[in-house]
């Protein structure tokens, strides 16, 4: 309704040219502004109980916080010492884990140093096998050289160029030679049988290297079981605890919930980081690979040592360079036939080394899968015994889920029997009170009447009866001391409940609160998610407007400027008004919706509480009140400080008013009638403001700076005035369409007015240009004054 006015006041003021109804538009723009300072007022008001309201119930958490770790702290260093307990004993078997992997470490060097003797012996293998090839080749040249010597003779023979006759010196040259190549022979013969001798030495050696890396390797796998099952039986103990710790909590959690400040401590307890599986494998795996080098270096030895025996029975064959071919005779036939016995020899000696080789390999392949099934079958044992320790683990914690149950059970037996016993025991001490009451009467009365009789009458043997009598009220002394202790008893276990039911109640109390909190906290940040995008469109709006003004500069000063001016000012109010609207009936579904939680979570408490004492209900009740007095306290301050604003506000919006007054009298548009009585209503209006009048919801503050985005708007004085009547959002969207059609419809007979107005003010009075600018001027300078205030 008021856009509707604030339009109508500003068409009429721009378009006509009488100025009768100027104070009426003025009252209708006042009372705009006043509706839209009053609900963002309210608005601020709102969010600022809401602050309030949120401090209080933080400051009542971190009490109860204190409270609930001041009640949990010998329970938590109960448990830390159980922790720390156990960190012990894992601290010991990691150290002898430690010791075991150092042992480990040392059979690992022996291994190294073993590795290279194998490669100096390696080496000194491919030096031999080096100097066979040499020898090999230098015996090829020669066999070559004497077949061609041999061919070139059996050429000469026919011809008659070489001599038949016989050279005694010659043959017994022959014989020596053949007798050296002989001696040759046999010292070659002795060398391979050497080397042989010391290939045996060495795979003798090796033998016993391996067979001693195997004994160590056995020893060290021993080692490891027994530490692997004392890791596991420490492990097992470990979970054993872990698992009364588990039980601890729960039973723990049914009385409170769990405490965030202690899930840091006991999450300090998981500090093992391997697993029993992850370990075995590591060590099958460094087992596999130590079997596959050294069986490959192994197969590796005994290649270069066949090559090296080889290469002696090749050098058997050996004859030197140096051959004296004149002195070789006739007689040939000799000379081929021991050399075809040599070959002989040489073919059987290199069949019987690669049978012999063919022996070795078959027996390093038997040896090599005898291993792997030895290591296969090690392996498929593991993992038999992985399973039945796996099984028993199972079998374990069934045996545990099933005794904590009966456990649980016969304690709840046990409450249950021990709850009737009370109520049974309070029975019977309730009759024994009331016949103690009277019995000790009869007895007074009856020990008076023995005093007379004694006095009456001698004394006489009643000692049988005294005694008796002595025993029966030494058995009601004992009856009646037992039944006092249990009765202290009694109530200690009733004290213990009641305090248990208290502190309950106190954990559900600070669940509902903080339930509550979470959810205005979520809340309140979408307002103010919503009041930043709010406030960035209002910056936005505040660069289009400065935009403007620059490039609008040259009209500064004029009454068009300072009406376009006013009318931007109040779009922007109107937009902001709008969506604060939004924004309070937002935040007034979601205050509904916290009651209803609110009264929900009370009336959840009632009825847990039912089975209270009424001390409970009265200290909830007095709480209850002591919140509310102090919410209505800090109401009543905050209701003091924006009233005391609101009069700051005021006096400036007089200020800001007659400065208006001053310049519309300057440019003619009001006559001195009219001022005089718009002076005149005004002190009437005054006058019959001291009277009481229907007050607005709430005042406002000196400023609308939001709280929470830090922006600012532009107010005017409008709190005295007549608030008209709130209309849904739709009415003020269509409202505001309808304004925008208007305008626009409007907006060229509004430049044409002005622009004659113009014309005519500047004919008729040239000397008020500088006073209408300096008024203007001074409007703005208390509305920007306002807006920073």
């Amino acid at each position: 309704m008021h856009y509707t006015q604030l339009h109508a006041a500003y068409s009429s003021m721009s378009g006509s040219a009488v100025h009768s109804d100027a104070d009426k538009q003025i009252q209708q723009l006042q009372s705009a502004l006043a509706v839209l300072v009053e609900e963002k007022t309210s608005v601020q008001s709102e969010l600022r109980n809401v602050k309030n309201d949120l401090e209080q119930e933080r400051i009542l958490n971190e009490s109860l916080s204190a409270n609930m770790k001041s009640v949990c702290g010998d329970e938590s260093k109960k448990l830390q010492a159980r922790l720390m307990e156990c960190e012990h004993l894992l601290s010991a078997r990691s150290i002898e884990l430690d010791g075991l992997r150092r042992s480990e470490a040392n059979a690992q060097a022996q291994l190294l140093t073993v590795q290279h003797e194998r490669s100096e012996a390696q080496a000194r293998l491919k030096a031999i096998a080096r100097e066979k090839e040499v020898l090999e080749s230098e015996l090829k040249q020669v066999r070559k050289e004497l077949h061609m010597k041999e061919i070139y003779l059996k050429q000469l023979g026919p011809h008659g160029i070489v001599n038949n006759f016989s050279d005694e010196g010659t043959i017994k040259a022959l014989h020596d030679r053949i007798d050296a190549l002989q001696t040759q022979v046999g010292l070659l013969t002795n060398e391979r049988d050497q080397m042989h001798h010391n290939s045996q030495e060495l795979s003798r050696h090796y033998e016993l290297c391996r067979l001693e890396f195997v004994n160590t390797r056995d020893k060290i796998a021993s080692e490891l079981a027994e530490a692997t099952s004392e890791r596991d039986a420490a492990l097992l103990r470990v979970k054993e605890l872990e698992n009364d710790v588990s039980v601890l909590q729960k039973e723990q959690n049914q009385y409170r919930p769990v405490i965030p400040s202690l899930n840091s401590g006991q999450q300090e307890s998981d500090a093992i980081t391997f697993t029993e599986e992850d370990v075995v494998y590591k060590v099958n795996e460094a087992k596999r690979r130590a079997d596959a080098e050294w069986q490959q270096k192994f197969d590796e030895e005994g290649k270069v040592v066949d090559s090296m025996l080889r290469n002696k029975v090749d050098r058997s064959n050996f004859k030197p360079r140096i051959i004296y071919f004149w002195t070789i005779p006739f007689q040939d036939q000799l000379i081929f036939e021991r050399e075809q016995t040599i070959s002989e020899l040489q073919m059987r000696l290199r069949l019987l080394e690669e049978r012999s080789a063919e022996t070795r390999a078959s027996g390093s392949d038997l040896l090599s899968l005898s291993e792997q099934l030895q290591n296969e079958k090690a392996t498929v044992s593991r993992a038999v015994a992985q399973n039945r320790e796996l099984k028993e683990q199972l079998l374990e914690t069934e045996d545990r889920l099933v005794a904590l149950t009966e456990e649980k059970l016969q304690s709840e037996l046990a409450r249950q029997t021990a709850e009737h016993q009370v109520k049974e025991l309070m029975k019977r001490i309730d009759n024994e009170v009331s016949h103690s009451d009277s019995g000790s009467v009869q007895l007074q009365s009856s020990g008076r009447n023995d005093a007379l009789e004694e006095v009456l009458h001698p004394a006489m043997s009643l000692e049988p009866s005294r005694s008796r009598e002595d025993w029966e009220e030494s058995s009601e002394r004992n009856r009646s001391e037992n039944a006092a202790a249990s009765i202290f008893q009694i109530r200690a276990d009733l004290r213990r409940s009641h305090t248990r039911n208290e502190e309950m109640n106190q954990i559900l109390r600070q669940n509902a609160e903080d339930e509550n909190q979470n959810s205005i906290h979520v809340e309140l940040g979408q307002a103010v998610a919503r009041i930043h995008e709010l406030a960035a469109e209002n910056q936005q709006l505040r660069e289009v407007l400065y935009m403007l003004l620059n490039s609008l500069s040259s009209g500064v000063g004029s009454e068009e400027w300072a009406r376009s001016e006013l009318e931007k000012r109040f779009a922007q109010a109107m937009y902001s008004n709008a969506e604060l609207r939004e924004t309070l009936d937002s935040l007034e579904h979601i205050n509904m919706q916290l009651q209803v939680c609110s009264h929900y979570c009370d009336c959840l408490i009632i009825s847990l509480l039912e089975n209270d004492t009424i001390a409970d209900h009265v200290i909830l009740y007095q709480h209850q009140r002591r919140l509310i007095r102090e919410r209505l306290r800090a109401k009543d301050e905050q209701l003091a400080a924006m009233e005391t604003d609101r009069m700051r506000t005021l006096e400036r919006c007089k200020e800001l008013q007659q400065a208006l007054m001053d310049v519309l009298a300057r440019t003619g548009a009001l006559k001195i009638e009219a001022i005089q009585e718009y002076e005149i209503k005004d002190r009437s209006h005054s006058n019959h403001a001291k009277r009481p009048k229907r007050k607005v919801a709430r005042s406002y503050s000196h400023s609308t700076v939001d709280e929470f985005s830090g922006d600012e708007d532009v107010i005017v004085n409008g709190s005295e005035m007549e608030v008209p009547p709130r209309s849904s959002m739709d009415s003020v969207d269509e409202n505001r369409a309808s304004e925008e059609g208007r305008s626009e419809s409007v907006g060229s007979e509004e430049m044409n007015g002005q622009s004659e107005m113009e014309k005519t003010q500047r004919a008729a009075t040239p000397s008020s240009v500088p006073e209408t600018d300096a008024a203007v001027r001074r409007i703005l300078q208390i509305i920007t004054d306002i807006s920073v205030s």
